[in-house]
């Protein structure tokens, strides 16, 4: 099961994001992932923004995109942490109708508080900040304040959220967030829900300008929520609305955006004096948590230990008074002890990989979902290099265990993976052909059968119980203890896939293509892409952070490009090389990682350490890949 938050930095569950949207005027963005299977909701939300008017080119639309991840079931009674943690975007130049965007001002998020739970309490004292504006009459950065407030589903002298309504605007029906320059001819069909419930206003200044291309950071906010509706209640989280004002730098003057998932995204400016044909609101439920009468985990610290256990892990949450159980996976901790109904603390056992803890009472065992992963990690002690011909070259702490160096191929190795221990590796062929060695058990392959397109990588299974190859075409082939959950293959790609990378619990995979583009499959999620996108050089490989909550792509000319949780550390990029680049690999706290090429030089960034390298020595075939050594 695999970690799913940018950062290692979990703060709870996540509720939706507030940012200003690259691409659009008013867009949000969250990076906070789950597997379906193991979440209880996630929900990928499109809202239309109405950013143009007739005026000026034609209503234009853009998306706005945000992921959910909650905890599946919370204890009766019990308290719990919605986190909303927006990533970073940047306010956009022009709008898509192609009119100048000088700066946006006003930016708030609605979320109804589920009914069946209360708000226990919101954050104080959060700060945003923007930089690298490129509008000349306002500051190129600086910060501001975020508010979070309680309000009641009829309003309140601070609270802005929009009824359903049809009429014009005026003093007594004014515009949410910071709405400006409406007249009294304008008009904006509400079509979003009459609030009666309480809900969350998250909101930043009215008063603070962001200039156009700004990148924007917002804080994470976390509320907490107590679960007070009976046992078998759905709390179902929901977007109710999402306000901004940009100002386009036209005679329109600032232009208030209202959008509300599923339904009609309004525009209200000086030109507009007709109604427009509004379109029923339809609720888009971002999260369902359900109210249960057994045991619920809601954090683990630390979430990660060595490959050896031993590891005191204390885990939070609700319902644990007569635990009996407290496994990692299928694997009972080493030992346990009921510190009260919220904490446990817990030895972890020997294991590789991502795992869920649960815990289990006479009332039942807890739901799993992503906050209650702990991971098996090690540290890199060196890494192996492989050849085109199947050479091993071997460094720092990492073992050579026999390769298919001098010995007849069919076709020539593509990559390898290790076994996590270090006691094996795997090579792979680009007719499908698996050569093992050391502890690396054949699981299978697809030497000698038809393939569509030649192999061009693999991946591991964290625990080393089997493996996939990938083929060019996107084709996906799994062995042993590796499940299939999905290819490309069959499918139209804009340019071949060169590459895959394994979610570090082993539930989905990705694959990245020559032009950057990233197909997430299972629980793996999509963070972002190069994908059509300008490049100076192909992409040639990928690696996964150790909670599989983002990405590296690496080019031929060794740029790297990081989305999700994955951190920049530096790259050849732009600098000269002696051989194109071929591979990566990360380094297991994600602190790091390496490049090499085809002449098997080695560029180390980040916490990835330097063991080596056969650049600029003798090789019968360029290399071709990569793989790691750890150590407990």
């Amino acid at each position: 099961m695999e970690a799913m938050r940018p950062m290692l930095r979990r703060l709870g569950t996540a509720v939706a994001a507030l940012a200003l949207g690259g691409g659009g005027l008013a867009s949000v963005a969250l990076a906070v992932t789950a597997s379906p299977a193991e979440a209880a909701s996630v929900a990928a939300v499109t809202t239309n923004v109405v950013s143009g008017t007739p005026l000026i080119g034609g209503w234009t639309q853009q998306g706005v995109s945000i992921a959910v991840d909650a905890p599946p079931t919370v204890t009766q009674g019990s308290e719990f942490a919605l986190t909303a943690s927006p990533q970073p975007t940047v306010v956009p130049t022009t709008e898509p109708s192609g009119v100048t965007v000088d700066y946006v001002s006003g930016v708030t998020t609605i979320l109804p508080v589920p009914a069946g739970a209360t708000v226990v309490s919101v954050p104080t004292g959060l700060t945003g900040s923007y930089s690298g504006g490129t509008n000349g009459s306002l500051p190129a950065s600086g910060t501001f304040t975020v508010t979070v407030t309680l309000c009641t589903g009829t309003g309140g002298t601070t609270c802005t959220a929009s009824s359903n309504d049809t009429t014009a605007a005026s003093n007594s029906n004014p515009a949410p967030s910071c709405g400006s320059g409406l007249g009294t001819a304008s008009t904006y069909p509400f079509a979003g829900p009459t609030l009666t419930t309480d809900y969350l206003e998250i909101q930043t200044p009215c008063s603070t300008d962001i200039p156009s291309g700004a990148t924007v950071s917002m804080p994470s906010v976390t509320a907490m929520m107590k679960a007070t509706g009976a046992v078998g209640t759905t709390l179902t989280t929901q977007l109710a609305e999402f306000d901004s004002t940009a100002n386009l730098g036209s005679a329109l003057g600032n232009v208030t955006i209202h959008a509300w998932p599923s339904g009609q995204t309004t525009i209200a400016g000086l030109s507009q004096s007709s109604p427009i044909s509004a379109v029923p609101y339809s609720p888009v439920t971002l999260a369902t948590t359900q109210i249960v009468a057994g045991p619920a985990v809601f954090s683990v610290a630390p979430s990660t230990g060595g490959l050896s256990g031993g590891t005191s892990v204390t885990i939070t949450g609700s319902g644990f008074t007569g635990a009996t159980a407290v496994d990692f996976g299928s694997t009972p901790a080493t030992s346990f002890t009921v510190d009260s109904d919220t904490q446990i603390t817990a030895v972890s056992p020997p294991g590789a990989g991502v795992a869920d803890i649960t815990v289990t009472t006479a009332k039942g065992t807890s739901a799993s979902w992503s906050g209650d992963r702990f991971a098996w990690v090690g540290t890199a002690k060196g890494y192996h290099l492989v050849a085109g011909d199947g050479g091993i070259f071997s460094f720092g702490g990492s073992l050579f265990h026999g390769s298919m160096g001098g010995k007849p191929l069919n076709k020539p190795v593509v990559g390898m993976a290790a076994v996590p221990s270090g006691g094996g590796y795997w090579e792979v062929a680009s007719d499908g052909g698996i050569f093992s060695f050391g502890s690396a058990q054949f699981y299978g392959s697809m030497g000698g059968k038809p393939l569509n397109a030649p192999i061009v990588g693999m991946a591991a299974v964290p625990g080393g119980g089997g493996y996939w190859e990938v083929a060019a075409d996107g084709g996906i082939f799994s062995f042993g203890s590796a499940q299939f959950y999905g290819s490309m293959g069959g499918k139209p790609l804009n340019k071949p896939i060169v590459g895959m990378a394994a979610v570090p619990g082993g539930g989905g995979y990705w694959e990245v293509a020559s032009d950057g583009g990233i197909f997430s499959f299972g629980s793996a999620q999509f963070y972002g892409s190069m994908g059509g996108k300008p490049l100076n050089k192909p992409i040639v490989g990928m690696a996964t952070t150790p909670d599989g909550g983002g990405y590296w792509e690496v080019a031929s000319d060794g740029g790297i490009f990081s989305f999700g949780d994955a951190n920049f550390y530096g790259s050849m990029g732009g600098k000269p090389l002696n051989a194109p680049v071929v591979a990566m690999a990360a380094t297991p706290d994600g602190g790091g990682y390496w490049e090499v090429a085809s002449d098997g030089g080695i560029f180390s960034f980040g916490d990835a350490n330097f063991y080596g390298s056969m650049g600029g020595k003798p090789l019968n075939a360029p290399v071709v890949g990569m793989g790691l050594t750890l150590s407990a």
